[in-house]
């Protein structure tokens, strides 16, 4: 499937689907666990960074997203997949 043939749900199911892996890879992580397991981080990392693209992808197939959902801060979600490492995590 092309990323032209998705809606603004499917993007959402990603976000969804990268969110519980996040919960799932550090689950019972305190921040010392976190910072000691390079795996855990990386698979984390890259989650965080589907979901800003996903969040990215929402905001080109429904613009209007944002002002229908204002508590929902898509346009900092989207920026995530843009932060370093060291910058979001550690």
């Amino acid at each position: 499937m092309n990323k032209e043939d998705l809606t603004a749900k499917d993007f959402l199911q990603h976000i969804l689907e990268a969110a519980n892996r996040v919960l799932r890879y550090t689950k019972g992580m305190g921040r010392k666990e976190f910072s000691a397991d390079t795996l855990v981080q990386d698979a984390v990392i890259r989650n965080v960074e589907i979901i800003g693209e996903a969040a990215n992808n929402m905001l080109e197939v429904a613009p209007g997203i944002g002002d229908r959902y204002p508590s929902i801060p898509f346009v900092q979600i989207r920026g995530m997949r843009n932060r370093s490492r060291t910058a979001v995590f550690l």
